[in-house]
C-alpha cells in the first residue's frame, strides 16, 4: 500500500467489487452448466452422468466470494471512516459518491446541485484535502 495514490487507496472497493462480480457471473456460469441435464444412451439404455462431487466447485467458488466481500466490507468501511475525516460536507458528498456508492460523475452532479465540470473540479479538492488522512493510514 505503500506506493499507492490516495485515487488507487480509493479505488480499491471498486476494484474488489468489480472482482467479486466476475466471480458471480462464474459461478453463474458454472452452476448452469452442472445443473444441466445429460444423460449417456447405450445399450443398456438411459445413463445418469451425475457426480457427487461436480459440486464441490460450487462451493469452493462460494467460499472465496464470502472471503472477498467481507474483505470489501473492510475496505469500504476504512474508506468511509477516511472520508467522514473531511471537513467540507461537499467534498465528503463527492467522495462517498465516487468511491463507495459508484456514481457517475453526472449522478454526483446532480446529488450536490453542481455542474459536471464543478464537480469535477471540487473532486480535484477534495482529493488533496483526504490525501494527508489516507497518508496516515499508509
Amino acid at each position: 500500500m505503500v506506493n499507492m495514490t490516495t485515487k488507487q487507496w480509493l479505488n480499491r472497493g471498486k476494484r474488489l467489487d468489480n472482482e467479486i462480480n466476475t466471480l458471480l457471473n462464474v459461478k453463474r456460469s458454472l452452476s448452469d452448466h452442472l445443473t444441466s441435464i445429460t444423460q449417456n444412451y447405450n445399450s443398456d439404455g438411459a445413463q445418469s452422468t451425475k457426480d457427487p462431487h461436480k459440486f464441490d466447485q460450487l462451493v469452493i467458488i462460494d467460499n472465496d466470494i464470502d472471503q472477498r466481500i467481507d474483505e470489501l466490507a473492510n475496505i469500504r468501511r476504512e474508506i468511509f471512516n477516511a472520508i467522514n475525516q473531511v471537513d467540507d460536507p461537499r467534498y465528503r458528498q463527492i467522495l462517498i459518491g465516487r468511491y463507495i456508492s459508484s456514481w457517475t460523475w453526472e449522478q454526483i452532479a446532480v446529488s450536490i446541485g453542481y455542474s459536471f465540470m464543478q464537480t469535477t473540479r471540487l473532486h480535484g479538492y477534495a482529493l488533496k484535502a483526504i490525501e494527508p488522512i489516507i497518508k496516515q493510514k499508509m
